[in-house]
């Protein structure tokens, strides 16, 4: 089974099967229904009513029953209250793990309408603040009850009870295929994740007061969630693990013996560092994060033991679905939870495979219902299109949809506006924020909206005035503005120049006549790779002896709302910039520096020297290697400028053939071009031979042996009074 992929027409095509009779005939599975809406707050409040002494949390220094708890969440809510903390507000945790302390910060937030954006207390300070910039965080909750407030500010509805439609946590990915994203739940979709799960686990024998689960999970993982609320929804207590006896490995199972833990969901690498008979007191063991080997599940698996294989990615709410293992058989990911569905489909027909076949994972539910929505409608129009009996019937249902689809994009542009903007107020939005990207989403969808392209009509002004401009009566505007900037940017962007030139040492004088200000640069024939863009290369300072590999994008340049702002760049000398790296204006780089292949570059702290800088975030490596003196005679003098030229040579016999390859390129499509119109001016209507000039058959003069000559009209001459030229053949 490959990975899930998200194809509109597949997922439409799966979802209707997977809500279809052919259910049976194929790989398509539904949970049972969907459980009623509710807010992790009020099962929270539930769980407290039912089990008010029961022990909710401990953590090895205080411990803290239902309704202990209830009233402490209270007391730090009150505080965040007092802040102007509430409904629609993004609030960043960031205290240490295997307290209460964190719990309590957590449910704080969410009592007061707020959503909690966590981040582990080890984490860079540069992977910190991207996920606090991106999800719009206002105030940062940390240990001992520390705040530190954003430029972010409230939303401004104040304090209130969650509604189901809130978000409840912003979860962000781990960054290893590219830049972390982040990924929004709402207390909808939280709750009946969690109800759903209390419906699979221990039917016979639920869960309880008389429970306890092991909190060892980082809260920024989303799998901490099924921890928290395994034990909340269930009156069970939560045991939070502090970060030393976690990574012990090994160890962490006698300190699990020594807390009475009954309950643990984690990882299988977790478990397989632990002796199988040292889990006696475990009756509850959740797996997934990672695909769990056969032979560990053999060894897991006891009597009087559960032991489930979960499946799903972040963006279905934690988990999707689950297997229970039982010895001696394959592990399987199993069936959907209540409310959500499965299919495994064909690519190619968007039909459930039979089993045994190959496919990929569809997953559907009330959770994805905006996600697909429009693949839904799309596959539906198509079905109802090519179902017409007939060219007319045809033709008016691509009509009727067409229409339709249209005044959906043109309405769609202005709902999204007021749904996610409203009336725009002056203020300030920091690049790259939440609010930056309801900003950017909107501008998006307002420029992209099809009466964007009614400009002079006086359709366009109607369209404005829907979006809320203020436009006086009969007022035409003709005009689209576009930043210099871009412009500038996409006439220095020209990818056919650095191909030429790039890798060579043509490529130096060519950026020097961009702007780039390359002082006393040190020739090597391969300073620059043949892949390179930028803002503007008016500010842009490269230092001697520099090279910058394939791939590299210098960010000189900041955009807000209204405006954009270009900045000075500089790069200090004898650095080396690996592929695909974007540097940034005002990055703390400075002489003799290396940045690995797609390395984040400094924006704070000391400006690195003389080492090396890996991953992302990126962390020091020495760069203290001594090089080969055996070549040094190379780097100078005669030798040198020998090599240079033969290099010089080399690369002026491949641009000859790249630029020949080009020319053919275009000289091919241009005679084409130039035949099809010369055919059109033949043939089109109107301008041929007019049927009484024409001959049955053509006219032909004796000129001796071999030779003839054929009378026939011009393009031109066929019209009354014309006279047949002759043209030799």
């Amino acid at each position: 089974m490959t990975a899930a992929q998200f194809d509109a027409d597949l997922v439409a095509a799966g979802l209707r099967a997977a809500s279809s009779g052919e259910i049976r005939a194929g790989a398509a599975y539904s949970g049972g229904p969907a459980p009623p809406p509710r807010t992790l707050w009020q099962i929270l409040e539930a769980t407290a009513e039912r089990f008010p002494r029961a022990v909710a949390i401990d953590d090895g220094r205080s411990v803290l029953d239902y309704l202990g708890l209830l009233q402490e969440v209270r007391r730090v809510g009150d505080r965040l209250a007092s802040v102007g903390i509430g409904g629609g507000d993004r609030v960043g945790i960031r205290v240490s793990s295997g307290t209460a302390e964190l719990y309590l910060s957590i449910l704080a937030v969410l009592s007061v309408g707020a959503a909690y954006v966590p981040v582990d207390v080890d984490d860079p300070h540069d992977r910190a603040e991207l996920v606090w910039s991106a999800a719009g965080v206002c105030a940062i909750v940390g240990d001992g009850g520390e705040w530190i407030w954003r430029e972010v500010r409230p939303a401004g509805a104040g304090a209130r009870r969650p509604v189901p439609g809130d978000d409840a946590w912003i979860i962000f990915t781990s960054g290893t295929t590219g830049t972390p994203k982040g990924v929004a739940v709402t207390h909808r979709n939280a709750a009946a994740f969690v109800d759903a799960e209390a419906r699979l686990f221990l039917r016979g024998d639920p869960l309880g007061p008389g429970d306890r689960v092991l909190a060892d999970l980082l809260v920024a993982f989303d799998a901490s969630c099924e921890e928290m609320w395994l034990a909340w929804r269930h009156g069970a207590c939560l045991v939070p693990a502090p970060r030393s006896v976690v990574k012990t490995g090994p160890e962490l199972v006698t300190w699990l013996a020594q807390r009475r833990v009954s309950v643990v969901s984690t990882v299988p690498a977790m478990t397989s560092l632990w002796p199988a008979d040292s889990l006696h007191g475990i009756r509850l063991l959740v797996l997934g994060g990672e695909a769990c080997p056969s032979a560990l599940a053999d060894r897991l698996v006891r009597q009087g033991r559960e032991v489930w294989n979960t499946y799903g990615p972040t963006e279905v709410t934690v988990v999707s679905c689950g297997a229970r293992l039982s010895g001696g058989e394959p592990v399987r990911i199993g069936l959907p939870l209540d409310g959500w569905r499965l299919a495994v489909v064909d690519p190619a027909s968007g039909q459930p495979v039979r089993w045994g076949e190959a496919g990929e994972l569809v997953i559907g539910g009330a959770f994805l219902a905006s996600v697909f929505l429009a693949a839904m409608v799309l596959s539906s129009g198509y079905s109802w299109i090519s179902a017409s009996s007939g060219w007319a019937a045809l033709y008016l249902r691509s009509l009727a949809f067409s229409a339709g689809a249209f005044s959906l994009l043109c309405g769609l542009p202005i709902l999204a506006k007021w749904t996610l903007v409203g009336r725009w107020k002056p203020q300030q939005i920091t690049i790259w924020s939440l609010p930056y990207l309801r900003f950017w989403l909107v501008k998006t969808l307002v420029q992209a909206d099809p009466l964007a392209l009614f400009t002079g009509s006086p359709i366009y002004p109607v369209y404005l005035r829907a979006l809320g401009a203020r436009i006086g009566r009969r007022v035409v505007i003709f005009s689209r503005t576009v930043p210099v900037c871009t412009v500038i940017r996409r006439l220095t962007n020209v990818s056919f120049y650095l191909e030429l030139t790039g890798d060579s040492s043509y490529v130096v004088p060519y950026l020097r006549a961009l702007g780039y200000r390359l002082p006393d640069f040190e020739q090597t024939g391969s300073n620059f790779g043949a892949d390179l863009e930028h803002e503007t290369p008016f500010l842009i300072d490269i230092g001697r002896g520099t090279m910058i590999a394939d791939g590299a994008t210098l960010i000189d340049a900041d955009y807000s709302s209204t405006s954009f702002r270009v900045t000075p760049l500089s790069i200090g000398p004898r650095a080396f910039l690996g592929n695909a790296v974007a540097y940034p204006a005002g990055g703390r780089t400075g002489e003799n520096c290396l940045i690995a292949t797609k390395a984040m570059v400094p924006l704070d702290g000391p400006v690195r020297a003389n080492v090396g800088l890996l991953g992302s975030p990126c962390f020091e490596i020495p760069r203290s290697v001594t090089s080969d003196p055996r070549f040094d005679h190379l780097r100078t003098g005669e030798d040198f400028r020998r090599r240079l030229r033969a290099k010089n040579r080399h690369n002026l016999d491949t641009m000859g053939p790249f630029l020949a390859v080009r020319w053919v390129h275009a000289f091919v499509i241009t005679l084409l071009a130039m035949a099809a119109w010369e055919l059109y001016r033949l043939h089109r209507p109107g301008r041929g031979l007019h049927p009484r000039h024409r001959s049955p058959r053509p006219l032909r003069r004796h000129h001796g042996p071999g030779r003839t000559a054929s009378a026939r009209l011009l393009p031109h001459e066929g019209r009354k009074g014309a006279t047949p030229r002759t043209v030799g053949r």
